[in-house]
């Protein structure tokens, strides 16, 4: 029996959330792998080979979508990430190497085609539909910090993290019970012709340097906030967990009011203010030094981060031919997973080394870069001929 359209967008949130909670489930456990008598640069150098793993698969996911059906290639995307997981049954650093390695080729899969998947079944809403996505997304996805923690508490990391691979995984099934789609987006192109035509169109390049940008700072922020709250602003191990679950929680807000909003006036305004608003609470994150200014400043982040994603998904979809989308879907999450990599290389390094608020402060300074982006995507938006 094939699930229903809201059914699908149900369930598509929880895969969604599944996808990225496999790999924030580690972050609040980052700690508990140092004690075994690793240092925080061995870490991050393999976090951030995953977060390159992860953009790099995601070029290969338009030529896939030519040979395999997107919901088929979901299901693969899935079931494989969460399995790899039990590569951490081996011992010392190599079993989570290997973790790291095949989770986060197959997880790069996920977007692109999670992405075509919803074009192609939820055209006339396509905002909302992402938003959805999105919003379940967060939904499900901020409690996997604090499970990860209190599961890695009384069975340690290694099991927390199976389990949460082998619940990955068998969330995979249900995606070969989806409806099928009743027109396609996907390209006949070759591989580099695609790629060239895209990154070649004017409107298409900036929005993924945007994107690029984005992935430039953010992710450093998500990998390390708990471990940053514990070393320089004195909060528990648990608070610090806490802080990034609420960050996830109030994403599900933004994701949802990111689409509806994105529906009900243009994208390029929701880009706007959420890359304004995330600049100002960076610094204020920075100044804050209690408690509850810092949980409040926390929360906001996560509501407007999330904001932009529904907003910039359906841009990029809407100015995408429909032989190039599933192109532009894979170069959009390709850079902008790729610029994650050493966002969190660079964080680890310098907290390493100086001091994880002199990594904030870093990270602060690129955030300005999507500003400017969006600044000039908001101008140039105004003219007739841009897009």
């Amino acid at each position: 029996m094939e699930l229903r359209r809201l059914e699908v967008l149900i369930y598509m949130g929880w895969t969604h959330s599944l996808n990225h909670g496999l790999f924030i489930a580690i972050t609040p456990l980052i700690p508990m792998v140092v004690s075994e008598g690793y240092d925080y640069l061995s870490i991050g150098l393999l976090l951030s080979l995953y977060l390159l793993l992860y953009s790099f698969g995601s070029l290969f996911s338009a030529p896939l979508l030519s040979l395999v059906e997107d919901r088929k290639l979901l299901f693969s995307s899935l079931m494989v990430q969460g399995s790899s997981a039990l590569f951490l049954l081996t011992p010392g650093l190599t079993g989570f190497g290997f973790f790291i390695v095949f989770s986060g080729v197959f997880a790069s899969l996920y977007h692109p085609v999670s992405n075509v998947f919803i074009f192609n079944r939820f055209r006339e809403k396509v905002n909302f539909a992402m938003g959805m996505h999105g919003t379940g997304g967060n939904l499900a996805q901020f409690i996997f910090p604090l499970i990860s923690f209190f599961l890695a508490q009384s069975l340690g990391w290694r099991t927390a993290l199976i389990v949460t691979g082998l619940v990955v995984s068998l969330s995979s099934i249900p995606y070969l019970a989806t409806p099928r789609a009743e027109k396609s987006s996907v390209g006949t192109e070759g591989f580099s012709k695609g790629f060239i035509r895209v990154v070649s169109q004017r409107s298409l390049l900036l929005l993924i340097c945007f994107s690029l940008l984005f992935g430039l700072y953010y992710r450093g922020i998500e990998v390390f906030l708990p471990t940053y709250l514990n070393l320089e602003k004195g909060f528990s191990e648990e608070a610090g967990s806490i802080a990034l679950s609420t960050l996830l929680l109030t994403g599900a807000l933004g994701q949802y009011l990111g689409g509806v909003i994105g529906d009900r006036l243009n994208e390029t305004t929701v880009l706007l203010f959420a890359s304004a608003t995330e600049f100002i609470l960076l610094i204020l994150l920075q100044t804050a030094s209690s408690y509850v200014p810092v949980m409040l400043i926390t929360a906001l982040f996560g509501l407007v981060f999330y904001s932009h994603q529904p907003a910039a998904n359906s841009l990029l979809g809407k100015k995408s031919s429909e032989e190039l989308r599933a192109y532009s879907y894979s170069v959009w999450f390709f850079l902008g997973f790729l610029s994650s990599s050493p966002s969190t290389l660079v964080v680890s390094f310098i907290g390493q080394n100086f001091s994880f608020a002199t990594a904030l402060l870093v990270l602060n300074v690129f955030a300005l870069a999507p500003l400017a982006f969006a600044i000039h995507i908001y101008r140039k938006s105004k003219s007739p001929h841009f897009f």
